[in-house]
């Protein structure tokens, strides 16, 4: 059973049984293997479906599976995420990728044309920054995704979707391995697939040259070190992980020891260490990056570790590297290895040395990164060719990010743009209610020197926070106590016909009474207007009631039906008026102003654990701090 399939199964249970038992007679192993393999693998005939040509074909399983994993043959079929294959780019001519290509040719000179004006002319950075936004190589996906497209094919869409999901999984898992020692290992079984990996991968260097002291990591360091990594265990597998290693040489004891183990090997390697400093210092030549790279590439890189539960841990488990992940992209933390670096070499702590030592680290991500996505391909059957165009690259350096709940609603403090330094650090609003017009002028000023606070103060103080959302409290209540009109809501007011229940509008009902109450001075739509939130006090509605300048107001709400069932609970006020109407000011509903202006902002407090209470329709300031 001389076959593709077949041989890299038994050679990777061959060397995996080896590392427990390597005297083990490998002739007769492999005999054994081959007759446990042909008694219980169980074959089966599948269903082939072209969906370009709509013809179906038949065939084993089992020659399917030598087929894709035959990598003597150049037309192995390609692999998608979502299991289906395609034939090879050099078998048939497509297009679409040379299109593809010229796309992202033309898209990464337009991003270096924008990079080189970033500091020196902001008018042309801006210009070609929207240039490069225009060449949407994205928008080739919905070619394939839409129905009335002459390209369209429901596999080429769900191909890319789950391929792209594996390539950004394997990245975050990959990261949280070798930035923060994250390792998830499932179970015992995946304990020895890991050692497997580790052994297995190609190492031109030997561990015990780069070591300062080879004997302070023993077999039961090592296997008490393996036991705390394995989520489901047993009492047992403490004796099972001891029994798999400790046939092992000290080599190759070490190197599982300090694979993805970063921050310990450099404790226990000068040699490493000078290498970082003189990458920081810019000193570095060529050939010693190389060097650093492969020492890296030996003993901490696990490139080919590939494990299916990958979503669950992303969704289930505490991440300590890949703070936040999108689509395409992740924010991965690098505080700790920052800090070490400024305590081991004794940099002062400012944000140029922040940008050089994580543009430094960056570099050796994107090498990891590289080689990652290169297994990834290389499993898939993607030619060479194209490997380059599955890559990672750092576009931004944060010296701090306010995280919110919501996907894609966060602030940065920006120190860097694909590797070029800012003239000066760069607060940046993505997503937050805080920034949008709809959001009071006042208001939105007063939220970003809140976040201003969060974002650079160094130390930061959550009661620097808090006391901004009492001044901006206060000063609500004083301005609408004045009758000014700084903290009324602005609305845009369309005609009555526009809406499928006009007397649900707020802007709608407040126009009617304004109008009632204002018969030479109407608010005629489409316009736009400033709400005010009228009381619901039943005392302080009495005191309204009797009042002479409340008979406009009554005789509408008896004589409109559908707006009596809401009451007198808004008044808009046209763009021309700068006072409240005197007589209204003290039947203001306060609280409701108040809250509708701070409960923007509430995100701020959130992302620093400071709760708010939520009931049905609102959510209120607290003082209280979540801990934990």
């Amino acid at each position: 059973m001389d076959n593709a399939f077949y041989q890299l199964y038994e050679d990777q249970m061959i060397a995996t049984l080896k590392i427990k038992y390597p005297n083990l007679n490998e002739k007769a192993l492999r005999k054994t293997l081959k007759n446990k393999f042909e008694k219980n693998f169980n074959d089966k005939i599948i269903t082939l479906y072209n969906s370009f040509t709509g013809k179906m074909s038949e065939c084993s399983l089992f020659k399917l599976m030598n087929s894709y994993f035959d990598l003597e043959n150049p037309n192995r079929p390609i692999l998608t995420g979502n299991g289906c294959f395609y034939k090879q780019h050099h078998l048939v001519k497509n297009f679409m990728i040379d299109l593809i290509d010229d796309l992202l040719n033309e898209r990464k000179v337009l991003k270096k044309l924008m990079l080189d004006y970033e500091n020196t002319c902001k008018e042309l950075s801006r210009k070609y920054d929207v240039d490069q936004s225009l060449v949407k190589v994205n928008s080739i996906f919905g070619v394939f995704g839409e129905g009335s497209s002459y390209f369209y094919d429901d596999n080429c869409g769900e191909s890319i979707t789950y391929t792209g999901a594996i390539m950004s999984t394997t990245a975050i898992v990959s990261f949280e391995a070798m930035m923060a020692n994250n390792l998830y290992i499932n179970d015992i079984n995946d304990f020895y697939f890991y050692i497997n990996r580790t052994l297995t991968e190609q190492n031109d260097l030997n561990i015990l040259k780069f070591l300062d002291d080879d004997s302070i990591i023993n077999l039961k360091t090592v296997v008490s070190y393996f036991y705390k990594k394995i989520h489901n265990k047993s009492e047992n597998d403490k004796k099972r992980i001891k029994e798999f290693l400790m046939n092992l040489s000290k080599e190759d004891l070490l190197r599982v020891y300090y694979k993805n183990n970063l921050i310990e090997f450099l404790e226990n390697s000068k040699i490493t260490v000078k290498l970082f400093k003189k990458m920081c210092d810019d000193t570095i030549t060529s050939k010693k990056k190389d060097k650093l790279y492969n020492i890296l590439k030996n003993f901490i890189y696990l490139t080919n570790y590939f494990i299916p539960s990958r979503q669950y841990i992303i969704e289930e488990k505490k991440r300590q590297a890949v703070i936040v992940c999108d689509t395409d992209s992740n924010f991965i933390y690098m505080d700790n290895l920052y800090k070490y670096f400024i305590r081991k070499f004794n940099y002062e702590n400012n944000d140029k040395t922040v940008v050089n030592i994580i543009t430094k680290l960056a570099e050796i991500l994107d090498n990891f990164i590289s080689k990652v996505f290169k297994e990834i391909c290389t499993n898939m059957n993607v030619n060479e060719k194209y490997h380059h165009r599955i890559h990672m690259k750092n576009e931004f350096i944060f010296s701090r990010v306010m995280l919110t709940d919501s996907k894609r609603n966060y602030a940065t403090r920006t120190l860097s743009k694909e590797g070029v330094l800012l003239d000066k650090p760069k607060i940046d609003i993505k997503g937050l209610q805080i920034k949008k017009v709809s959001t009071v002028k006042t208001v939105r000023d007063k939220f970003k020197s809140i976040l201003k606070v969060l974002l650079e103060s160094p130390e930061l103080n959550l009661m620097d926070v808090y006391k901004g959302f009492e001044e901006l409290e206060k000063d609500i209540l004083k301005s609408l106590k004045l009758g000014e009109i700084d903290y009324l809501v602005p609305s845009n007011l369309s005609d009555t016909t526009s809406y499928k229940k006009p007397y649900t509008i707020a802007a709608i009902k407040g126009m009617l009474f304004w109008n009632a109450l204002n018969p030479y001075d109407v608010i005629n739509p489409p316009t736009n207007v400033r709400l005010l939130n009228i009381t619901k006090n039943p005392k302080l509605t009495a005191k309204l009631i009797a009042m002479e300048e409340y008979k406009p107001i009554a005789d509408l709400l008896s004589s409109n039906k559908e707006l009596s069932k809401y009451g007198f609970e808004y008044l808009a006020l046209p763009s021309s008026i700068e006072k409240i109407p005197e007589w209204l000011i003290p039947f203001i509903d306060y609280d409701s102003m108040v809250i509708r202006h701070i409960k923007t902002g509430l995100v701020l407090l959130e992302s620093c654990n400071i709760m708010s209470l939520k009931s049905s329709s609102k959510k209120l300031l607290t003082n209280i701090v979540s801990i934990g």
